[in-house]
C-alpha cells in the first residue's frame, strides 16, 4: 500500500497466519463495537440524565433546510 509497506501472500494452507488473521479481525470487529456502543451510550446520557441539549442540536428540526 504505497510501498509503506508489504502483505505477505495469504496462503490457505497456513494456519498459523490464518489464526493470526482471524484473532486480528476479531479483536478489531469488538473494537468498533464497544466504541459504537460508548459512542450511542454518550448520546443517550446526554439526551436523559443531563438534559443539555447535544443530541438535539446534533439533529436537524424536521422541515430545515440543510446548508450544503
Amino acid at each position: 500500500m504505497f510501498d509503506l509497506f508489504r502483505i505477505p501472500a495469504y496462503d490457505a494452507a497456513d494456519r498459523s497466519l490464518a489464526d493470526q488473521v482471524q484473532d486480528i479481525h476479531a479483536t478489531i470487529g469488538w473494537i468498533i463495537l464497544a466504541v459504537a456502543g460508548l459512542h450511542a451510550s454518550a448520546a443517550l446520557l446526554h439526551r436523559l440524565l443531563w438534559h443539555d441539549g447535544v443530541l438535539s442540536r446534533m439533529i436537524p428540526a424536521p422541515g430545515a433546510d440543510r446548508e450544503t
